[in-house]
Order: C-alpha cells, then sequence, then structure tokens
C-alpha cells in the first residue's frame, strides 16, 4: 500500500485549491487583524472612564483625578482661573454620588487670571480600583477685583459650582 503525500503537481484540483488559498488568504489574515485590533478598542474605550469636569464660570477644569489605596482616597482636579482677577485661598467642596461630601484644600493661595489651581480631597474612604465616581464639585474662593492679594478692596467670596467624572486607580500615598 502505497501512502500518497499531497504535493503542487497532483492536478488541476490542487493547484486551484493553492491558488485560491494564496490569493484569498492574505486577505483573510488581514481582515481577522482589523477584526481583532477594533474589538481590542472598543473594550479598551468601555473600560476607562475619561478623567473629565466642567465649571459653568469662574475656573476652567483640566482634568479629575481619583486615586485610591487600602486606607484613603484623593480625588485631584485641577483647574484654571479664568477671571480676569486675582482669586485668593481656594478651597474645595466635593459631593461623590453614593459615597458622600468632603472637604479640602487648593494650592497656590492666590492665583492670577490664566493660572492654574490644583485641589485635593483626602478622605478615609476606599473605593475600588476601576471604580467610575462622578459628582459636583464647589470651589470657594475670594474674588479680588484689584489684583492686589495685600489690599485686596473690596473682598468677595464666590463659589463656582461645576461635576466632575472619573475612574478611581491605584497610588501608593507616602
Amino acid at each position: 500500500m502505497r501512502h500518497r503525500v499531497f504535493a503542487l503537481h497532483d492536478g488541476p484540483k490542487a493547484q486551484s485549491a493553492m491558488e485560491f488559498l494564496v490569493t484569498y488568504g492574505w486577505a483573510l489574515i488581514i481582515v481577522g487583524i482589523m477584526v481583532a485590533f477594533m474589538f481590542q478598542y472598543i473594550t479598551a474605550q468601555s473600560s476607562f472612564a475619561s478623567r473629565q469636569c466642567q465649571f459653568a464660570y469662574g475656573v476652567t477644569c483640566n482634568g479629575a483625578f481619583a486615586y485610591s489605596n487600602a486606607m484613603f482616597t484623593n480625588v485631584s482636579v485641577k483647574l484654571n482661573n479664568s477671571q480676569s482677577y486675582l482669586v485668593l485661598n481656594p478651597n474645595i467642596n466635593v459631593s461623590i454620588m453614593n459615597y458622600g461630601n468632603y472637604s479640602g484644600g487648593c494650592r497656590p493661595a492666590a492665583a492670577a487670571e490664566g493660572n492654574g489651581i490644583t485641589c485635593n480631597v483626602i478622605f478615609n474612604t476606599q473605593i475600588k480600583t476601576g471604580t467610575v465616581i462622578s459628582g459636583i464639585l464647589y470651589v470657594n474662593v475670594t474674588a479680588c477685583p484689584s489684583n492686589n492679594k495685600n489690599s485686596c478692596q473690596p473682598p468677595q467670596m464666590q463659589t463656582y459650582v461645576g461635576n466632575f467624572s472619573t475612574q478611581v486607580s491605584a497610588r501608593k500615598y507616602s
């Protein structure tokens, strides 16, 4: 009994099969790779929430971030003073949906028009990494229309209200 091994010269059917595989095999491989990339892109998009916040007036937001470890959670908000005057002593209150209300501080203590302000709220509640949190931000400042922090007359208290949404990530606190 003789075993026959498939070879290219086994006739027109084998040649047709090989031509089909060579011609359409590359197209099938490319389509498969494209489907894999699209699947990866779609699943990656759904697993990452944007780090966003928005205010109607007073400050512009460059992003909201949340970090958590086994003991603490830190919500950090990056802002810019969009007023045409100096703002002094900013502080922040955060109302996080399903987690409560918390207060924090901001730096620097004085921010001129266009300058950055970073606000942090650290609290003793662990929020699981990957959780999307959202809520309301209240940034309280002393407005200084004279633009002189040493003689700010008349000082005016202002509260800028905004909202945020971000995904909690892991971070070690020192």
